[in-house]
């Protein structure tokens, strides 16, 4: 009984009804008082405890039918770790997306395995990072993948325009063609757009890629600063790159 009672005292069972339940189910039921307001049957070890046992003699209905002792509730059941949704560890590391780059760990929108301290104390103290379930990776993945095709697809479209146009640059220059101020890269993209559907290049994978003089077929490595005609390589996504006429005329 002595054990009972320092069991129930541990576990924070300090009312009645908590010592009392505990004291019912090893069978001392004659310490129970009177005052418990639990209805305990004459209980017999033998009955409970043996196989041959059809039925226990031994019932406990407290006056308060929502009311459990703590110990019960310690062996209710509890939620599964790692189900659906849940962002269960992986092999002591927990899962995490990136929302700041942080040297070392990881640039926006990464998903990485981190330590769970190193989440705890770095990463959600300085919002850099928040918790991400494997079912949320599938659907992050899926959104990216959808985003990643439609950019395809506009690049492609877009590389159809451009590849149809000549785009014509007048600048200042003298008697030798040789121009004033040059032509730079940025130049040519920001006057592409000005021939092109709003919107078309605004993507940041667009940029040129190469200038090459028409007739002789040299790359450029500085701006164009000579009246000619030339071969235009733009880039429009990973996958996408065309090309298209540039003429350089002498503004009259």
């Amino acid at each position: 009984m002595f054990a009972v009672l320092a069991f129930s005292i541990v576990l924070g069972c300090r009312s009645i009804e908590h010592i009392c339940a505990d004291a019912a189910f090893v069978g001392h039921s004659h310490l129970l008082p009177k005052s418990s307001g639990l209805l305990v049957d004459k209980l017999n070890d033998a009955d409970i405890f043996t196989a041959s046992s059809k039925q226990s003699s031994f019932s406990m209905r407290p006056r308060n039918a929502n009311t459990l002792p703590r110990a019960m509730a310690l062996y209710m059941a509890r939620p599964k770790k790692g189900g659906k949704g849940s962002s269960a560890l992986k092999n002591g590391k927990v899962q995490v997306k990136m929302t700041k780059f942080v040297e070392g760990t990881g640039r926006v929108g990464d998903i990485v395995l981190v330590a769970p301290a190193f989440w705890e104390n770095k990463l959600k103290k300085t919002s850099s990072a928040v918790l991400i379930s494997d079912e949320e990776v599938e659907t992050d993945n899926a959104l990216k993948s959808q985003s990643e095709a439609e950019a395809l697809a506009t690049a492609k479209d877009v590389g159809e325009k451009v590849s149809n146009t000549v785009l014509e640059i007048k600048k200042k220059a003298g008697p030798n063609g040789h121009i004033f101020g040059g032509v730079g890269k940025k130049t040519v993209v920001d006057m592409l757009k000005m021939q092109l559907p709003m919107g078309c290049l605004d993507s940041k994978a667009v940029k040129i890629k190469s200038i090459k003089e028409e007739e002789s077929g040299k790359e450029l490595k500085h701006d164009v600063k000579e009246i000619g005609t030339y071969d235009v390589r733009i880039c429009l996504h990973k996958d996408v790159g065309v090309d298209f006429k540039m003429k350089v005329a002498p503004d009259s």
